[in-house]
């Protein structure tokens, strides 16, 4: 009998050891798949919450409170118990709540719903309707681990703090960031705790395990050291810097990262930058964006752009299909190098004159490589056997 109960003590320590290991943070994939669970529980929720207000009477200062609802027609934030574990779960989305004028000017994530710790915010569950933006600080509680796609879209937002245990913010190429439309930044803190991400003089979110830039504020400060412009990382924010120059180093540039920018007048890119991602500098206001030493210039990259004069890198081989068009270009140049242009894949105003070094149209070009704007236009000048710009 007493080895009998010593083994039934080793297995119930063995049993509670086992019960207190911590599941590894979420990978990419996982949460991609936690998205895809919130977005099913946002159309159909089983289970669903809405806040009350608190005022602290310091600063108008709010909090956040949960109350849980048996229906889901009024509730402003979805929420799911995740499957790691019965105690944890993620906000949701639920745009039409989320546009509303409801959400508070400080605003502080509770780190609990009811007995379930708060782990993840989801796909586009922080958001305001342009035009109608309240948030001006927002606290991510030491509880939230990783944040999805399009989760954050608050067009006020000044202050941002990231607290420890986040690991994981959604940066992808062809889906986009985590940011969106958070254009009035000035200051990004983050626990001096977490393990992964930093804010360097609080003017940027930066990933160490990857030097990549995430999110910028509106002082436009980029490490030297960072090999990567995030998704959305720049998108509608208003700068306060007219000339940007990217550092030597930076290689890609990621999907919408510059969209819609505002205040910048020139943007210079190492030639160290060999990929871009699509929309990535759509409707940028910048009257100047030059260097690089990409081989693709991608379908929508620059699309409807601002600027006067395009001069591509002499490492330029393809133009995509829709990748470049501007209605304020009056001289482009097209080297040698390029031998692949898509339909539409540069689209100009009547009066815009393009340079090509080629003798003529060669054989790797769309019939129409080349059209204007709008339907119905004259075509832009074409002048073959250019010589191009030093």
């Amino acid at each position: 009998m007493k080895y009998i109960r010593i083994l039934l003590v080793f297995t119930m320590v063995l049993c509670f050891c086992s019960c207190m290991q911590t599941k590894p943070l979420p990978n990419q994939q996982e949460v991609l798949e936690v998205e895809q669970k919130l977005s099913e529980h946002a159309v159909s929720p089983s289970r669903s919450a809405e806040f009350s207000l608190e005022f602290t009477g310091d600063a108008g200062e709010y909090i956040l409170h949960f109350t849980e609802l048996a229906s889901y027609k009024n509730y402003l934030f979805g929420w799911i118990p995740l499957p790691v574990s019965e105690k944890r779960c993620a906000l949701s989305v639920n745009s039409e709540a989320m546009w509303a004028e409801k959400l508070p000017r400080v605003f502080y994530l509770p780190d609990r719903v009811g007995e379930h710790t708060l782990i993840g915010i989801g796909y586009s569950s922080l958001r305001e309707e342009p035009g109608k933006e309240r948030v001006e600080r927002l606290y991510i509680p030491d509880t939230v681990e990783w944040i999805g796609r399009d989760a954050i879209s608050l067009g006020a937002l000044k202050y941002l703090y990231i607290g420890r245990k986040v690991n994981l913010i959604y940066d992808d190429d062809f889906r986009g960031g985590t940011f969106n439309y958070v254009k009035r930044l000035e200051i990004v803190e983050v626990s001096p705790d977490n393990l992964r991400y930093t804010a360097p003089d609080g003017k940027c979110l930066f990933d160490t395990r990857t030097n990549t830039l995430l999110l910028g504020t509106v002082y436009a400060l980029i490490p030297p050291d960072t090999l990567r412009i995030g998704s959305n990382a720049f998108a509608f924010m208003e700068l306060q810097k007219q000339e940007l120059i990217l550092p030597q180093g930076v290689n890609s540039i990621g999907h919408s990262a510059f969209l819609n920018v505002k205040g910048v007048t020139a943007l210079i890119l190492p030639d160290s930058v060999t990929e871009l991602g699509a929309n990535c500098f759509t409707g940028c206001s910048a009257e100047q964006i030059q260097g690089g030493g990409y081989t693709v210039m991608p379908s929508l990259s620059f699309d409807n752009v601002q600027v006067t004069e395009f001069i591509p890198p002499s490492s330029l081989v393809e133009i995509e299909m829709g990748a470049f068009d501007s209605p304020t270009l009056k001289t482009m140049y097209i080297p040698r190098t390029v031998t692949i242009i898509g339909e539409y894949g540069i689209e100009l105003s009547p009066d815009a004159v393009v340079y090509c070094e080629a003798a003529a149209k060669p054989t790797g070009w769309d019939e129409n490589w080349l059209t204007p704007l709008h339907d119905g236009e004259p075509m832009p000048t074409i002048i073959w056997g250019a010589e191009m710009p030093e």
